[in-house]
């Protein structure tokens, strides 16, 4: 006895198929979102705590912080001894933002296995922009991520929305640290 196949319109297998292939793509494109935006903003962070090493380490050789970024980047330019103590600085930087990460399950961005430069630490990842470097007479500064909130930058379906990633200043306040 023969069973009767079933029968069907090739074109609704095929909308089925599309619609399967547009929910993965729904479900999947999102979370690499927003993973990207998380190693963007860890990465952010860890320069802005680079530059801060950065004016500690200018103001213990010239008794005052920089003025500007190219003043910083003038003066490692010009020390390769103080850029080679930078360097380890921010080896030491990495290894303890990681291990924080680790530990809060915040996906990670290996500092450890991607050349770290000190010509990289002056820029925003998320939109290359320099940080914005403010000082006063007093002797005091702050550092500041470039990026402007609630900037909108649209990609194939979705939109990403920038946020600001914080700020530094000379007397080590971060301000995404949770008090």
């Amino acid at each position: 006895m023969a069973y009767p196949s079933p029968k069907g319109s090739i074109i609704l297998k095929i909308l089925i198929v599309v619609l399967v292939c547009v929910l993965i793509l729904i479900l999947y494109y999102p979370g690499k979102m927003w993973t990207r935006q998380a190693r963007e903003e860890g990465e952010c962070r860890f320069r802005m705590l680079s530059l801060m090493e950065a004016q500690q380490q200018y103001y213990m050789k010239n008794k005052k912080y920089a003025n500007n970024l190219d003043t910083l980047r003038q003066f490692y330019a010009s020390h390769p001894q103080e850029a080679q103590i930078l360097d380890t600085l921010m080896m030491v930087i990495s290894r303890q933002d990681t291990s924080e990460k680790k530990k809060l399950s915040i996906p990670l961005r290996l500092y450890l296995t991607s050349p770290i430069s000190i010509d990289s630490i002056f820029h925003c990842p998320t939109n290359g922009q320099p940080y914005v470097l403010l000082s006063d007479s007093t002797n005091r500064y702050v550092i500041k991520c470039p990026v402007q909130p609630d900037t909108v930058r649209v990609y194939i379906v979705f939109k990403k929305i920038f946020i600001n990633h914080g700020t530094v200043n000379q007397n080590r306040e971060i301000s995404w640290k949770k008090k």
